[in-house]
């Protein structure tokens, strides 16, 4: 022993064991180092062992083992340490003798003849610690298909215990460090039976901690095609108990960092043949535990391993997984590929893990982590409980960027496996606690990526959905309290309580019952849920809509209780109701209310005449909703409210009984002041094939112009009856009739008393009869109503190929007659607006299919409608097999005086599919012709083309070669055409239209084809030919024009055009705007350059010179096809005038600039500046003022149109300042954005010839803000009127002559017995302003420094003239409707009052009289007190007082001051006068004062209100009072009275109104009214009232007017001297005069006369005269003696010449016209 301490006898012992070893082994041992103290300690370096091929089959650099050398004897092996280093162990196994290279070892060493040791070694072990560094392991498996190759960097491993004998082994401490585990499998391995365990699992096995640091583990599978890669940076593992026979495993923390997990399917292998294939492994684990069981205790109970982890830190792992057989998805949005996952930064924390069969706990204090497409779990918490009979999460919070979910789900079962068993899923717990949830649409897209283009997730990725709610119960019973839900845009569900049973049963059991609070969506919601097309076009969904109420009741079958209530934007619904349970026979009772309140259906149906409803109504019915032939019941409903057509509809009631597809129906209205109906009727649907309808309709009035059905006065009333059935138009027919049918036009009625018609359709008969006073229509034959359009049709196929229309001869007898006859023109006038005469016509004709018969005759002799009239007005068309022939002929046709033809006519005829059509219209007396159009029009078959419907046609145009235009020959060229493609292509050969002075010729290069380019030219053309050809004196547009154009591409996306045209001397709306030249060019097949030019203007002013040139580019897609530039040397303001419609007069002055214009046509981009010169100026005439723009820029920017500090000035140069934009994108939609300041500018400037609304000269300071687009003009300006100002306004008045007429004469239909509604007169002449597209609000403020004067009566000149002060507030909304509010304070100011010739006065404004608007702004409510001081005598005034003291007397003779006031109220235009007489306070004192005081006040009584008006007069007029006689009236009301009634101005009697005018004017009658004073011998006073009635007649061609006349007397008095000692109406030669117009112009007039009068002093008189009367107009004093010119006298010839053929033609036309009836006069 001793000598073994040495190295040397170590040395030795080396070698001797390396000698054994290669002789037992046969191969290469060596051993470099033995070392050992026998007693602990033993070392071994550079060990080798080479296998049977001398490979290395193992190498050792060092080994170190301290044990306890002598314990082995007591069979004890004590390891205190264990040390390896710098080892590497090589194993193989070859093919195919499966021999392993180290199986030599094994049998050198093993006796297979000794036996086997079963007992216990009995052998104690006691390990220590063990390390290995930098080992390598190599395994190549030819076998297996298996290479391992394995580098430890650092293996250390402590143990606690060790006990082979009792398979113990525990471990305190394991570490393994920089470690890489390669295994490549390069065939599958064969399966190897797994035997059936014998013994139970006795291994008991601890460990106290582990851990990996830097270790990595790759594993790839050739067959399989898989690859694992596991990097692992960190992973700490600490065991508290492991106990594997007790199933037992409790770690106290598990910590992973920096590590990756790999893993990738790369390519096809069917999964049963995937070395990893979780499935599988889960069922052979499932199987070998089974097997282990059943080994170790066949009657024992099952596994029930138990693990726990008390805490978790995992962070910084990376999970990819890669399955190849895939592709990468391709989704619209970044999405997980399930076949391609990569998870990075994945963190878990967790703490209290409890794992057991049939229960898992965990509490999860964070999980996140990231995926390449985005998606991303920012943290994830929750307490988890899963087992047999739960899965339940508490606590919970997830957090994405998107999404969070927060509190408690959890569902109970009673298994996991039952669940699909529906019973025990209706049994199934669930609940929520979820509270503030939100679901982000981005993270479902993640996860589900093929819902992107489904609703609601197309409406867009950043969308999410908010819910809170309570959810508890089971499947077939669930509660949800308070639930809140808010999704997409504006979708918003709040719930109190929501119950569902019957799940998942959705038949009958379902059952639900809601109770929503709110269920609010908007229209982009529901556009983006709802499938496309799924809402019709003309379905405008609300902007927003809510519902809320209950629901109650079984789906599924339609059996429920509800009352809901649903508000939108156009308005809310409401139904409360039941629907009870299905009988046996399939019928359910439906109960229920419905209600609208101001929904407007017009927005719904995108209808602008249709407005909001307001309704309400109940049903009650039986039977099957889903069959109406089985419901009976009743419905009543109440339209409150109804707008259609700008009118409300009020109080319609209707109630529908239901029987069954009959439905009888009564509704009323008689709320509505312009619709008082009763309607009862029976619509009878019973038999689909023959529905009968049948209605009686009292139609008590209709006011179709409040209605907004007729503009004009037009009401109806009558009792409408119809009885029909049919289901189309070829079996329709029955009656209809209406009686006591009136009609009210301009407050004129007319009864019709005929109103009638039948149609009849049998299979062989077809027969309509209608007739009423206005027109008759009669139909007769045997083709039935929907056939006569069709049956037309193939009747002019016969001569004409119509496109979609296939003539087919057919010899089948259909015909039929028919007429139209207007019998009462007269009445047709008067219920036609704008038809002032139209002479009765019949409009006939028969058809006959076997005779190829089209007849239709009318003869019209006067048609005037508006200012157009048409006389001898005939019409012919005829048929037979061979052709059709028309012709249209005129006498005349004329509007007013710009146009003006004679005998036009259109004649032509239809064959051989051909039209031939002339229009012809002559001119002078002899006959020759002004205009003669020519042309035939026939259609081709279009040539076969993709795209082109079935039986298109080619339309083709030929011109006759000769035309005639404005008496001039032209030619239009033989052989020449214009077709017309489908396509929209033009073509044209050999059209050429010329005079020989002026020539239009159209011509394409090739007419063979469709596509060629189509040439105009015109050469020295007269733009206003056609104009002087229909002798209309004033063209629109005038100029010659020359040039010539080419069109390519015709019909085709590729239009392109080359024009190079000039046009001299252009004139538009008589205003000359010079020449103007256009050069356009195509240099390339996407480009055209383009010249034009604008120069000369008005003779004598500087001539325009604008230009503008630059190219236009049709690429695709091109950014910026406009390349233009603008440059106006001169542009003159004058140009604006003919665009101005009279708005702009007087300009002077121009625009010069340069202006770059670029971009695209629907949005141009324009820059640069236009400037006004020095001079320039114009004038508004309604205004007067001029004003001017000296130098003033209009800038072009992004914004639009700039205007910076735009300054107008007045003609005192005044400034108006103008800021801001007139805004605009493509110069087509404007937004104005402008503040406009005034400072004492001048803005009307005008006298009544301008305006005669208001006049005369208006300063004002002002600040005006104008906003908003073309169609609504916002201006928001506050005014003050300053000094300088002295306006003028005048009320409107009635037309005098038509006053003058109304009331005398009025005709009434007594059998025409009229609702109060249509006999209540209207108000006929309306003001109107039409001011469409303005919103106008404006605050003027007006001072006492400014005088106006407003005209009451602009005949007699009475006028308030004040200084007033207050505020003035006017709007004017976009339908034109102007209102004014706001009060003026009168500081002074006069009345002048003019009593026509007898005096004028002017009256004294008392300070603090009103004018006071409240809307209208020519209705203004007066309250103004005015004083005329008079001196006079009281005598005359107290002398009806009786006897009085001579003393008393004598000083009434004495002047006093008295005050005459003049009292105006109500409105301006029919204000109301008021006198009063006062005296001063110092003088009622006295005697005769107070006599005076007494008398005045005895006058103000109402009973002496025509005495104080004659007292009043008497000042006014004579300056005194007059006594009792002769002025007494002992009839009411007196002379003095009707003076000065209505009006202060109005004399006599109240005008006379205008009937007479409108029923008479043919007959020359003159009616007027004279009411006057009549005075007795003794005194006493009378009035009269004489009727003057005169017949005027004009003979000799109108040069000779005789006029007869009478008065007659109507009350009062004796009458005049005509009419002494008579009261006949016939009497009419009182009054005679003749007037004769020596001249034809009427300029000097020869008459004479004789006239009765009477006069208040002189009594009856006879006036007797002659006069001679010139009249001529004149703008100076020398036109008055200036001579006629000669083309003067050569126009008045010519006319002379004209008005002869007119009289003629006149003549001619009223030889034709046929005596007719008056229906507006009754007998």
């Amino acid at each position: 022993m001793v000598a073994l301490q040495f190295p040397a006898t170590q040395d030795f012992v080396a070698r001797q064991a390396e000698s054994y070893l290669q002789g037992k082994l046969n191969t290469t041992v060596r051993i470099g180092k033995f070392r050992t103290d026998f007693r602990h300690a033993i070392n071994l370096d550079d060990v080798y062992l080479a296998d049977q091929k001398n490979d290395t089959l193992l190498s050792v650099g060092h080994l170190g083992v301290s044990i306890d050398i002598f314990a082995l004897a007591k069979k004890q092996v004590s390891i205190s340490a264990v040390e390896l280093n710098d080892g590497r162990v090589r194993l193989t196994r070859t093919a195919p003798d499966s021999v392993n290279n180290y199986d030599f070892i094994i049998d050198a060493f093993t006796d297979p003849t000794a036996p086997v040791d079963t007992t216990a070694s009995g052998i104690k072990y006691n390990i220590g610690k063990a390390q290995l560094t930098n080992i390598y392991f190599t395994q190549d498996d030819q076998i297996t298909g298996s290479d391992l190759r394995a580098r430890l960097g650092e293996v250390a491993v402590t143990m606690d215990e060790v006990d082979v004998d009792k398979s113990i082994y525990k471990v305190d401490e394991a570490a393994l460090r920089r470690a890489s585990i390669v295994i490549n499998q390069t065939k599958t391995a064969p399966e190897v039976a797994d035997p059936k365990p014998s013994e139970p699992l006795t291994l008991q096995f601890g460990l106290n901690h582990a851990v990996l640091d830097s270790v990595r583990f790759v594993y790839k599978n050739g067959p399989a095609a898989q690859f694992i890669d596991t990097r692992i940076g960190l992973a700490d593992v600490t065991a508290k108990n492991i106990d594997l026979q007790k199933e037992r495993v409790d770690l106290t923390k598990l910590t992973l960092k920096n590590t990756h997990f790999a893993y990738a399917q790369n390519k096809l292998v069917p999964v049963d043949q995937r070395v990893v294939n979780p499935a599988e492994a889960v069922r052979k684990i499932n199987e070998a535990a089974d097997k282990n069981q059943q080994a170790q205790d066949p009657a024992g109970a099952p596994l029930s391993w138990r693990v726990t982890l008390a805490e978790s830190d995992i962070s910084g792992v990376d999970v990819a997984f890669d399955n190849f057989n895939e592709p990468k998805q391709k989704t619209r949005l970044p999405a997980l590929d399930y076949n391609h996952l990569q998870f990075t930064d994945l963190v878990l924390n967790t703490h209290d893990l409890a794992f057991s069969e049939n229960r898992t706990t965990v509490k999860v204090d964070n999980l996140a982590g990231k995926e390449k497409s985005g998606f991303r779990i920012d943290s994830w918490r929750a307490n988890v409980i899963y087992d047999s009979v739960q899965v339940r999460l508490d606590s919970l919070d997830l957090i994405t960027p998107h999404t969070r979910i927060r509190r408690t789900l959890a569902i109970g079962f009673q298994s996991l496996s039952g669940l699909s068993d529906p019973k025990q899923l209706a049994k199934m717990r669930v609940e929520g606690d979820l509270r503030n949830v939100r679901l982000g649409f981005r993270d479902i897209l993640y996860l589900a990526p093929s819902l992107a283009d489904t609703p609601p997730f197309n409406t867009g990725p950043n969308q999410s959905l908010l819910i809170s709610g309570l959810v508890n119960g089971r499947v077939d019973d669930l509660t949800i309290r308070n639930l809140d839900a808010v999704a997409l845009r504006g979708t918003v569900l709040k719930a109190r309580r929501a119950r569902i049973t019957g799940l998942p049963n959705v038949d009958g059991r379902l059952y639900t019952e809601f109770d929503v609070q709110q269920f609010s969506t908007t229209r982009a919601d529901i556009l983006s849920l709802a499938p496309k097309g799924s809402i019709p076009d003309n379905i405008s969904v609300p902007p927003t809509l809510s519902l809320s109420g209950t629901f109650k009741g079984r789906p599924t079958t339609l059996q429920f209780a509800t009352d809901l209530q649903l508000s939108t934007t156009y308005g809310a619904l409401a139904f409360k109701g039941d629907l009870g349970a299905a009988q046996a026979n399939g019928k359910q009772p439906l109960v229920g209310t419905f209600a609208v309140k101001g929904f407007d259906f017009g927005k719904l149906l995108k209808d602008p005449q249709i407005g909001r409803v307001t309704a309400s109504g109940r049903i009650n019915a039986t039977g099957n909703l889903q069959d109406p032939a089985t419901l009976v019941g009743r419905v009543n409903a109440t339209v409150q409210s109804a707008r259609y057509n700008g009118y409300t509809y009020r109080g319609i009631t209707t109630t529908v009984d239901i029987d069954r597809n009959k439905y009888t129906i009564k509704a009323s209205s008689r709320q509505d002041p312009n619709l008082a109906f009763d309607l009862n009727g029976v619509v009878n649907l019973r038999n689909g094939n023959n529905p009968a309808y049948a209605f009686n309709v009292n139609l008590k009035s209709v006011n179709l112009k409040a209605l907004g059905l007729y503009d004009g006065d037009l009401r109806i009333q009558g009792n409408l009856k119809t009885d029909l059935s049919g289901n189309s138009l070829n079996t329709i027919q029955g009656t209809f009739s209406g009686t006591n049918v009136v009609i009210v036009r301009d407050n004129q009625p007319f009864a019709f008393n005929t109103l009638q018609g039948r149609i009849i359709q049998t299979a062989t008969r077809t027969a309509v009869d209608f007739d009423s006073d206005l027109f008759a229509v009669k139909l007769d034959g045997n083709v039935h109503l929907g056939d006569l359009a069709p049956e037309l049709q193939q009747h002019l196929a016969r001569y004409l190929k119509l496109p979609g229309v296939r003539y087919v001869a057919n010899g089948a007898d259909r015909h039929f007659t028919y007429s139209l006859a207007l019998k009462d023109p007269k009445l047709a006038t008067k219920l036609v607006k704008g038809l002032k005469e139209i002479s009765p016509f019949t409009v006939a004709g028969e058809y006959s299919r076997p005779q190829a018969k089209l007849t239709a005759t009318t003869a019209i002799p006067i048609i005037r409608y508006e200012n157009y009239r048409v006389d001898s007005l005939n019409l012919n068309v005829g048929s037979n097999a061979q052709k059709l022939d028309y012709a249209l002929r005129l006498a005349r046709a004329a509007q007013d005086t710009t146009i003006k033809l004679r005998q036009p006519a259109i004649v032509g005829n239809i064959a051989n599919n051909k039209v031939f059509a002339r229009a012809s219209i002559l001119g002078d007396s002899s006959d020759r012709e002004r205009l003669a159009l020519a042309g035939t029009l026939q259609t081709l078959d279009a040539p076969a083309r993709r795209g082109q419907a079935a039986g298109a046609v080619v339309y083709q145009f030929e011109a006759a070669p000769e035309q005639i235009l404005n008496y001039e020959n032209w030619t239009a060229g033989a052989g020449n055409f214009v077709r017309y493609y489908p396509s929209g292509a033009v073509v044209a050969d050999k059209l050429n239209l010329t005079n020989g002075r002026s020539t239009l010729a159209v011509q394409s290069k090739d007419p063979t084809q469709q596509t060629s380019p189509l040439n105009i030219t015109f050469k020295d053309f007269d733009l206003a030919e056609l104009a002087k050809a229909v002798e209309q004196q004033d063209s629109l547009v005038a100029g010659t024009l020359d040039g010539t154009a080419e069109l390519r591409g015709l019909g085709t996306p590729r239009l392109a055009f080359v024009a190079d045209a000039t046009v001299k001397g252009l004139v538009f709306q008589k205003a000359n705007l010079g020449d103007l030249s256009l050069r356009a060019t195509n240099p390339s097949a996407d480009r055209y350059d383009v010249d034009a030019r604008l120069t000369g203007g008005e003779p004598g002013g500087a001539p325009n010179d604008v230009r503008l040139a630059g190219f236009y580019l049709t690429t695709p897609n091109s950014p910026s096809p406009l390349n233009f530039t603008l440059t106006a040397q001169r542009l003159n303001l004058k140009l604006v005038e003919p665009f101005s419609v009279g708005q702009v007069r007087k300009a002077t002055g121009a625009l010069n600039g340069e202006l770059a214009i670029t971009g695209t046509p629907s949005a141009p981009i324009v820059r640069g500046r236009l400037v006004t010169t020095d001079d320039a100026s114009f004038v508004v005439p309604q205004l007067g003022a001029p004003y001017r723009l000296p130098g003033q820029a209009l800038a072009f920017d992004a914004e639009g149109i700039k205007f910076d500090n735009f300054t107008v000035l007045d003609s005192a140069s005044n400034r108006a300042v103008a800021n801001g934009y007139l805004r605009t994108k493509n110069f087509v939609d404007y937004v104005f954005d402008l503040r406009a300041v005034s400072d004492n500018f001048v803005a009307v400037n005008s006298t009544r010839k301008d305006n005669q609304l208001f006049y005369g000269k208006l300063v004002l300071d002002s600040d005006t803000r104008i906003t908003g687009p073309l169609s609504l003009i916002a201006v928001k300006t506050k005014v003050t009127i300053v000094d300088g100002s002295r306006l003028t306004v005048e009320a409107p008045t009635d037309d005098p002559a038509a006053v003058a007429r109304d009331g005398i004469v009025k005709f009434v239909d007594k059998s025409a017995l009229l609702d109060t509604s249509l006999a209540r007169k209207v108000r006929l002449d309306t003001v109107q302003t039409s001011a469409t597209g303005y919103s106008i609000a404006a605050q003027v403020t007006v001072t006492a420094r400014t005088p106006f004067t407003i005209v009451i009566d602009p005949v007699s000149g009475d006028n308030l003239q004040v200084r007033a002060s207050g505020t003035l507030d006017t709007e004017m909304d976009p339908a034109g409707t102007i209102t004014l509010s706001g009060r003026l304070t009168v500081a002074r100011g006069k009345y002048h009052l003019s009593l026509y010739d007898l005096a004028t006065r002017d009256f004294l404004i008392r300070r603090g009289s009103t004018i006071n608007w409240t809307g209208d702004p020519y209705n203004a409510d007066l309250n103004i007190t005015a004083v005329y001081k008079v001196k006079a005598p009281p005598s005359e005034l107290i002398a009806s007082q009786g006897a009085t003291d001579p003393a008393i007397a004598s000083l009434s003779r004495n002047l006093l001051d008295f005050n005459v006031l003049l009292n105006v109220t109500d409105q301006i235009s029919k204000p109301t006068i008021g006198f009063d007489i006062t005296m001063p306070e110092n003088q009622r004192s006295g005697e005769v004062g107070s006599q005076v005081e007494a008398r005045l006040a005895a006058l103000r009584q109402p009973n002496q209100t025509s005495e104080l008006s004659k007292q009043v007069f008497s000042l006014l007029i004579l300056g005194r009072f007059v006594t009792q006689n002769p002025f007494q009236s002992s009839s009411g009301e007196g002379f003095v009275a009707g003076q000065l009634r209505g009006s202060a101005s109005a004399v006599l009697t109240e005008q006379l109104q205008s009937l007479t005018g409108k029923y008479l004017s043919g007959l020359g009658l003159d009616l007027g009214v004279t009411n006057q004073a009549t005075y007795g011998t003794d005194g006493s006073q009378g009035s009269r009232t004489d009727l003057n009635v005169a017949v005027k007649r004009q003979l000799l061609n109108n040069r000779l007017t005789v006029r007869v006349g009478t008065d007659i007397a109507l009350s009062g008095g004796n009458g005049t001297q005509s009419t002494t000692g008579t009261t006949s109406a016939s009497n009419l030669v009182g009054d005679v005069s003749l007037e004769y117009t020596l001249l034809r112009d009427g300029r000097l007039r020869l008459r004479a006369f004789r006239q009765n009068g009477y006069e208040d002093i002189d009594g009856p008189i006879v006036r007797t005269g002659a006069a001679l009367v010139f009249q001529r107009d004149y703008d100076n004093l020398g036109d008055l003696f200036a001579k006629v010119s000669a083309p003067v006298k050569q126009q008045r010839k010519e006319s002379r010449q004209q008005e002869k053929l007119d009289r003629k033609a006149e003549r001619d036309s009223v030889k034709n016209t046929a005596p007719r009836a008056d229906s507006s006069r009754v007998k």
